[in-house]
């Protein structure tokens, strides 16, 4: 999740008052990457609709009715935290979204999943947190609602991404430390959290790789053109190209998605996991060979699945407890046995 509002919504009537004959004729967006955060394009389309520059939160409280048919307090007060944190104004402001842990190469040092993406969080997490709490206060009246469920399993997505930051932190320090069994201990909780996600994303059809994959499939008259469009469509989401282990373009097109998660991604920090495990004791990490696990998922038919397999309905009462307490890092108990949060 991610995105700007504020510099959305207003740079464009800035823009317009500073120019002069008539160099400004309009605005567009040009996407590099789609489907994802709605929000966005849409108050980027919507401003210019505007003859002055509109305020905000005005614009935010009419998007919320128009999504969900209803602005329903706990719902406006989660995305006004949003306003002001993951859709906030950055004091960075030329960098994308952050990006999910999970789809990072795993590494010792890992800051962004693509080589140009963002090094630091812009935002403080706990805020999603609080507002993850206040969405599914609406879910008695909205949990029909498509768009809904949609932005409630994005949040959650998000909140859970962040949080494994923290997870992952303390996987690097018990490496540092020397200490096998926090190690051995903090790498299954990565890997459940792993699991986690993909669980989570399973729930809603917007977020299946299965989507993409049979997309590729429609561009082919013949089942060797097949084949070759879902090697395509594979590698752009991996190591993206060229063909080259050396490549910095790997995870480009990251996508964190239920299909992904539980065999790409899972696969590479188990990979690096078993070799933490293994020298802890000395610090003496061998090199691996990633490009080889990547290109082979790539090389390799993944199952089409475009059928969620349940509707979330109930998350943080059941899945995860969040706590807060004063002068530290929120902390969140997420619990792997997603069975009793899903509606069949």
């Amino acid at each position: 999740m991610g995105g700007q509002l504020p510099i959305v919504v207003t740079e464009p009537h800035r823009a317009l008052a500073r120019t002069s004959n008539n160099a400004m004729q309009g605005i567009g967006i040009l996407p590099e990457g789609i489907g994802t955060n709605p929000v966005v394009y849409h108050m980027a389309l919507q401003t210019a609709w505007h003859t002055n520059t509109p305020d905000v939160d005005s614009m935010l409280v009419q998007y919320i009715g128009a999504r969900y048919g209803i602005v329903q307090p706990q719902l406006l007060a989660a995305w006004r935290i949003m306003l002001k944190s993951v859709y906030g104004e950055f004091a960075i402001k030329g960098e994308g979204t952050f990006e999910s842990v999970f789809c990072a190469r795993p590494s010792l040092r890992v800051t962004s999943v693509s080589t140009w993406g963002p090094k630091q969080m812009q935002y403080q997490p706990a805020d999603l947190y609080r507002a993850l709490g206040l969405f599914l206060k609406a879910a008695p009246t909205l949990k029909d609602s498509e768009t809904y469920q949609y932005d409630l399993v994005d949040l959650a997505r998000q909140a859970l991404a962040n949080y494994a930051r923290t997870a992952y932190a303390r996987v690097v320090q018990a490496y540092e430390q020397r200490n096998a069994q926090q190690l051995q201990q903090a790498t299954q909780h990565f890997e459940r959290l792993i699991m986690l996600q993909d669980s989570l994303l399973l729930t809603n059809r917007h977020f299946l790789l299965g989507n993409w994959l049979k997309q590729a499939t429609q561009y082919a008259n013949n089942e060797a053109d097949r084949q070759l469009c879902l090697r395509n469509a594979q590698t752009l989401i991996t190591y993206w190209g060229p063909d080259e282990p050396t490549t910095k373009v790997h995870d480009y097109a990251n996508k964190e998605w239920a299909g992904m998660l539980s065999t790409y991604y899972l696969e590479r920090w188990q990979t690096f996991f078993r070799a933490l495990n293994a020298t802890v004791n000395t610090g003496d990490m061998p090199s691996i060979d990633f490009f080889e696990i990547e290109k082979r998922w790539a090389n390799t038919p993944q199952p089409i699945n475009i059928i969620p397999r349940a509707m979330l309905c109930r998350w943080p009462n059941v899945c995860c407890k969040p706590s807060f307490r004063p002068i530290s890092t929120p902390v969140w108990t997420w619990k792997p046995d997603l069975t009793t949060c899903f509606h069949e």
